[in-house]
């Protein structure tokens, strides 16, 4: 850019400053006097205020311009209605003034009989709004939810990890200094991204390196004002936007930083635009939509009146809006860069919380793993990757909804969990367990929690709930979806945990499932921690069980509760025998002393995968009776012993037995060795957090039994395999890390002595 293309830009943004101080509706400007043209002359009821702007740096040029400052002034005031009126010059420099230059204006005004001020373009600003004081006041306070997380746990402070974005309108990925260049090219933005996955953390970042670009360069740069619309409650206009928020920080001149911004000398972060509590839910999806149009009205006003060389970004969960279109244009954006945030990688996770291996349940999302990572008892890198999945997903639900309900006053954290757990049950009730579930059924669910209908707060908590993502509904109506079905699994285990232990009080569950469907291993080890934790010793699950098959209920719910009888170490005598008829079951794995389902008939089931490469003596077997079996694992044919456990049957197809626990058992390998291949399999391929000791020895012959203990202990010290406590029973679980290793070992058998050291002979 050449030097008077320069010049003029200065000129703009300087003029741009006096007249946020003198003029805020924009009328006065440049005037022409003496036939030359002065940059600014503003005059009202009670001043007269002129300027001149420079980027030059002579003497001359203040001899010059201070000349025609005080000339003007002089026939300003000659004009008999400012006769009274105070009168001042400002000779503005780009950097700070020579000290010539400060010498000559103060020289031209004593000649003259005006005050006239030498200063810089940051003086002049900081006259309007001081700049520095704001931005340190602003960073000390709260941004959003980014300090939401166990803040009673001391935590050493992290660098911050650098997230993946995606653009949603080419899926392209970028990082936080592509957004940053956008802001500072004045665009309009929108970033978006599910619970926990680093939103707030984001514009925070972004609020830093805005505020480093701006004191690198402030007379080029705008600066960044960061407002948390959760703060904004109630308001209806920007300047209370902003003046609340100046307050919120205590910061004292909100009417400068109002002034800076309408003169487009700064840039809006604005955090959280599901987070205004709307008005009440009474009627329809139009009326929902009616409803977050009025509650962020105040919002699409700030962005209508930002200067348009400014930029404005704003966060939030997208399944607030039934749709993106109506996200852009209920935020007053219609063409605007939309950047939506991802769950993180290992690479991120690490730099996170450091060289730690993660549980191999658990998902990448950075709330997740901070807040295990945080947690008292797993504190120690050696604790986290062995935590339990059922207890660490009843965890992560406890403190996903304590932090949700700590933004809904009117709320508590155990009436928010018993929300989203019902909100599941609805999911599971009306689809596949995951949704599409419409808002008008989750209102349902919200008034049997709460006990009355959602208004405002109610409105916005469901609206925004998380773990759910909007889904393309029928019509008008407005659907919603699980977007991760471990989330929604344990969700539900935790309402499935509250029928189990009091099976007669008033519950949905205490009449027939209206699904069909049995639930995955993750719920029943959800529930049955949770029953643990609350010293429920089985008999009521038991007395459950008894209860629905006296009331010819067979269905799913009955299923859940016999795998959840079996998780319970005090009922592990209890052996139920419950008839269940007509389920969908997408994998049924069974295994020699079967405390679950060993007894079990099963009838008129639809069954994809039935995996039977546990079963090596047949000890318990459950009977089939008109089952439709796609696909039997661990077998070529039905073993003779157990063809009368299948009574007018179709089966598909069997998958052979050479990597099910009796195929590896013959392979001509050492003891140790083969026994070492079924554990790597019972632990990395079945399905399931991990595997209870005991239940390592179930498929070995007798003579193999008394090594599993010795081969756990060296495939745990090899970084194979993790122990842990499960409640008074050891826990054998994968290592995430070593999965890719162990799966290849599993494919080449013959390679498990290379890795075992060849020990074992």
């Amino acid at each position: 850019m050449v030097a008077e293309d320069l010049g003029r830009e200065f000129e703009q943004r300087a003029l741009a400053v006096a007249r946020a101080k003198h003029d805020p509706s924009g009328l006065q400007g440049a005037v022409e006097f003496e036939g030359a043209e002065h940059d600014g002359a503003f005059i009202d009821e009670n001043s007269i205020n002129v300027y001149e702007f420079t980027t030059l740096r002579t003497k001359d040029k203040a001899n010059k311009d201070g000349g025609k400052l005080a000339r003007l002034i002089k026939h300003l005031l000659s004009d008999a209605k400012n006769r009274y009126k105070s009168a001042t010059g400002y000779f503005v420099t780009q950097q700070e003034p020579e000290i010539e230059q400060k010498k000559a204006i103060d020289a031209i005004a004593r000649a003259h009989g005006v005050t006239l001020h030498c200063l810089s373009f940051l003086t002049l600003q900081k006259s309007l709004v001081d700049v520095e004081g704001y931005i340190a006041l602003r960073r000390n306070a709260p941004f959003g939810s980014a300090s939401a997380l166990l803040t009673s746990t001391p935590t050493p402070t992290r660098s911050y990890v650098e997230p993946t974005l995606n653009l949603a309108s080419t899926g392209e990925a970028t990082k936080v200094n592509d957004v940053v260049r956008e802001v500072e090219r004045g665009a309009r933005l929108v970033v978006t991204g599910d619970f926990g996955i680093g939103k707030s953390a984001a514009l925070k970042e972004m609020f830093g390196r805005l505020r480093s670009a701006y004191f690198q360069k402030p007379n080029e740069r705008r600066f960044p004002i960061h407002v948390n619309i959760r703060d904004c409650v109630g308001l209806r206009s920007p300047r209370e936007i902003l003046q609340r928020h100046a307050e919120e920080i205590g910061f004292a001149g909100s009417n400068g930083l109002i002034a800076a911004w309408r003169a487009g000398h700064a840039d809006l972060l604005l955090d959280g635009f599901d987070e205004l509590v709307p008005t009440r839910w009474v009627g329809t999806a139009r009326d929902l939509k009616a409803i977050r149009w009025q509650t962020l009205a105040p919002v699409r006003q700030l962005v209508a009146d930002t200067p348009p060389n400014a930029s404005v970004v704003i966060s939030g969960r997208p399944q607030y809006f039934a749709s993106q279109k109506e996200l852009y244009d209920t935020l007053g954006m219609p063409t605007c860069v939309h950047f939506e945030l991802l769950d993180f990688d290992d690479k991120q996770v690490e730099a996170l919380i450091g060289d730690v291996d993660l549980p191999a349940w658990l998902p990448s999302r950075p709330l997740f793993v901070e807040y295990l990572a945080q947690t008292p008892d797993v504190m120690s890198s050696e604790l986290l990757g062995a935590v339990e999945r059922g207890r660490g997903w009843r965890r992560l639900i406890r403190l996903v909804s304590e932090r949700e309900a700590g933004r809904v006053t009117s709320i508590p954290a155990e009436t928010f969990e018993s929300l989203v757990a019902r909100i599941a049950l609805v999911a599971r009730e009306d689809s596949d367990g995951r949704g599409p579930i419409s808002l008008e059924s989750m209102r349902r669910a919200f008034y049997d929690i709460c006990g009355y209908e959602a208004e405002e707060e109610g409105v916005q908590a469901l609206l925004r709930l998380p773990g759910l993502a909007r889904s393309n509904g029928s019509g008008t109506e407005e659907m919603r979806t699980f977007v991760d079905s471990d989330f929604a699994d344990a969700a539900f285990a935790i309402d499935l945990s509250r029928y189990l232990a009091a099976p007669y009080a008033e519950h949905p569950m205490r009449s027939r499932a209206r699904w069909s469907t049995t639930s995955s291993a993750l719920v029943a080890e959800v529930a049955a921690d949770e029953l643990i934790s609350g010293k429920f010793d089985g008999s009521a699950i038991a007395a459950c069980m008894q209860a629905r098959s006296n009331e010819g209920l067979y269905d799913a719910i009955l299923f859940d509760a016999a795998s959840v009888l079996a998780l319970v170490p005090s009922a592990r005598e209890v052996r139920p025998s419950p008839f269940l008829a007509d389920l969908l079951i997408e994998r049924l794995e069974l295994a020699d002393e079967d405390a679950a389902l060993g007894d079990a008939t099963l009838s008129g089931c639809l069954i994809e995968t039935l995996d039977v490469s546990e079963i090596v003596e047949g000890t318990s077997f459950p009977t089939f009776q008109n089952c439709d079996i796609g696909t039997v694992e661990g077998w070529r044919s039905i073993p003779e012993s157990l063809a009368g456990h299948f009574s007018n049957c179709t089966i598909h197809a069997f998958e052979g037995a050479e990597r099910t626990t009796a195929g590896l058992l013959r392979q001509d390998l050492p003891n140790p060795h083969r026994v070492a291949l079924t554990i790597l399999k019972k632990v990395y391929v079945q399905a399931g957090g991990g595997r209870q000791l005991p239940a390592l020895s179930r498929g070995l012959p007798l003579e193999l039994r008394p090594l599993v203990d010795e081969v756990v202990q060296q495939l745990s010290g090899l970084g194979y395999l993790e122990l842990a406590d499960g409640r008074g029973v050891v826990v054998v679980r994968p290592v995430r890390r070593a999965r890719r290793d162990v799966l290849a070992i599993l494919e080449a058998p013959a390679t498990i002595g290379m890795a075992m050291g060849a020990q074992g002979g």
